[in-house]
């Protein structure tokens, strides 16, 4: 381990962010703050350095749990409960910019309120979230998870927490832990399925959106939620509009 006292004052990342902010850190040096100190011969930045190299980056950092991080070498349980707090509390500070009274206008809007918790996942989980008339969100859960390809869910699952709460309209999420939120045929079958499952209940579905790292994919923007015969899935954009 390398003193702290032992490096110049003006490499030292706690006086740095003092002296310039948290913006002007690397991202070594912002996570070194959460390491504490390095290995004997190397200090709290160049263990965190060497960490980052180790998993691919900080854009991976959301998709370790504290079971990862435990097994990464140099890092012990009391920084991995740091690691994975720190991340977590980036999430909820993403998710809560949002206005408690928000409405879904588009699909935007519902990839914004939920890129922060699904992207990142390593595990393909289904989610609804229930809406009253005005399109306002009363009540989100998780009602299915798979692996990292596939997580099939019915209309039982869906709809009973939109019937419970008393809820008009439903909007589908589910992730793609590829990156990739191009809509599968699978994904495409299920929704219409699902569509019109809700069609007999009389609670709409609103959208069916993928969300992916590499951005997201509205099944009604694209028009394939109810969807025609012979329709097929375009091409995408990371920005999720249709190319």
């Amino acid at each position: 381990m390398v003193p702290i006292k032992s490096w110049p004052v003006e490499d030292r990342p706690r006086e740095r962010l003092s002296s310039v902010g948290a913006r002007a850190l690397s991202d070594a040096e912002l996570l070194s703050l959460l390491f504490g100190s390095g290995r004997r011969g190397e200090s709290a930045v160049e263990a965190a350095r060497r960490f980052l190299s180790g998993i691919g980056g900080l854009s991976q950092l959301g998709r370790l749990d504290r079971n990862d991080l435990d097994e990464c070498a140099g890092v012990g349980p009391a920084v991995a409960s740091r690691v994975v707090a720190a991340v977590e509390l980036g999430r909820r500070i993403g998710e809560r910019r949002q206005s408690p009274e928000r409405k879904f206008r588009s699909s935007r809007d519902i990839f914004e309120a939920y890129r922060h918790r699904l992207a990142p996942l390593l595990q393909e989980v289904f989610w609804v979230v229930v809406m009253d008339r005005r399109h306002r969100p009363i009540r989100e859960i998780c009602v299915g998870k798979g692996g990292l390809a596939s997580c099939g869910v019915g209309p039982r699952e869906v709809f009973r927490p939109a019937i419970q709460a008393g809820g008009a309209t439903v909007v589908l999420l589910h992730n793609h832990p590829s990156g990739d939120p191009e809509p599968s045929i699978e994904d495409i079958e299920m929704s219409r399925r699902l569509f019109s499952a809700g069609h007999v209940l009389g609670i709409e579905i609103l959208d069916h959106v993928v969300i992916a790292s590499e951005g997201y994919a509205s099944l009604r923007d694209l028009g394939l939620l109810q969807g025609e015969p012979g329709a097929t899935t375009p091409s995408r954009h990371p920005s999720g509009r249709a190319a």
